[in-house]
């Protein structure tokens, strides 16, 4: 991704803090109701499309992993560690979600079963493509998870918003630190990427954590 690769090293640092617009690589921007709306089965309904959005991160960083395994670390990039502790975070993240299906079920909503694909589910889909393409290198892996962590990150304000709405203020309260979590995780990502080098180094292997379990 010659282009990406340019592209992502000439916006400032401060482009990780803007937020996509609202429905851009998060929830889907057809499937919201007016925000006056919201019932608490529609967030349920929205919950569990994040939940099938969350566990699919787990297999992105799981195949992430591998790239490093394959390719090695480069200059400026993560340890092995840094990915697993992503990886934890986003694990905790599933849990979140299930805690909150059963907090509406104690309130006798009807939780749904996970959606149909949608735009969420089509960046995981094309993310985890380029992950697990042979000829793709571990520093384009990265350009790749970054897409996927700022659905991510914009799928949680979505959400956040839509529990408030709802008048869950418990749920609301999880979810935007929840998203602050993901913000996080695009800064670190943008910060590897911008200090990344091409070529993975011996140096990089001595100071990357190369084949250290956590």
């Amino acid at each position: 991704m010659p282009w990406t690769r340019g592209f992502l090293r000439t916006v400032p640092p401060a482009a990780a803090d803007v937020r996509p617009p609202r429905g851009f690589c998060g929830l889907d921007l057809g499937a919201l109701e007016p925000r006056s709306r919201v019932t608490p089965e529609r967030l349920a309904e929205k919950i569990a499309e994040r939940f099938a959005f969350e566990r699919a991160q787990i297999g992105l960083y799981a195949a992430l992993l591998a790239k490093l395994d394959a390719c090695g670390p480069i200059a400026g990039g993560p340890r092995r560690a840094d990915l697993f502790w992503i990886l934890a975070e986003e694990r905790r993240h599933v849990m979140l979600l299930v805690e909150a299906m059963a907090v509406l079920d104690a309130g006798h909503h009807e939780v749904v079963s996970l959606p149909p694909a949608g735009l969420t589910t089509t960046v995981a889909q094309t993310v985890s493509r380029l992950l697990n393409h042979p000829d793709a290198t571990f520093l384009s892996a990265l350009e790749a998870m970054l897409v996927a962590e700022f659905a991510d990150r914009n799928g949680w304000h979505e959400l956040a918003e839509l529990a408030g709405h709802a008048r869950v203020p418990e749920l609301q309260r999880q979810f935007e630190e929840a998203e602050r979590t993901e913000t996080r995780h695009v800064r670190c990502l943008w910060d590897w990427i911008r200090r990344s080098g091409v070529v993975p180094t011996e140096q990089a292997r001595q100071e990357g954590d190369w084949g250290s379990p956590v």
